[in-house]
């Protein structure tokens, strides 16, 4: 196999990774265990980030070709990593 398709693999499962958000469903049961959250709040704030998605879907393509399809891909998934942490 060329050395180029072993490092786009393992680039790519990262992408299918960060793109699921498998992670949600962890955070869901990280955060009832926060006192007073209950799972009105988390659906919540998952409504919110899916919402902010759907806002920013144009804006985003813009970018992307602007500065590029691989660089922007690396900067959304970059986002969305920093994000479920907020």
């Amino acid at each position: 196999m060329p050395a180029a398709l072993k490092s786009n693999i393992w680039k790519y499962t990262i992408l299918l990774v960060t793109n699921k958000r498998v992670f949600v469903a962890i955070l869901g049961v990280y955060y009832l265990t926060i006192p007073g959250v209950t799972p009105f709040w988390i659906g919540i704030f998952l409504l919110a980030g899916n919402g902010a998605s759907f806002i920013f879907d144009i804006p985003s393509s813009y970018i992307a070709d602007k500065i590029g399809h691989k660089q922007a891909i690396v900067l959304s998934r970059i986002i969305i990593f920093f994000s479920t942490f907020f």
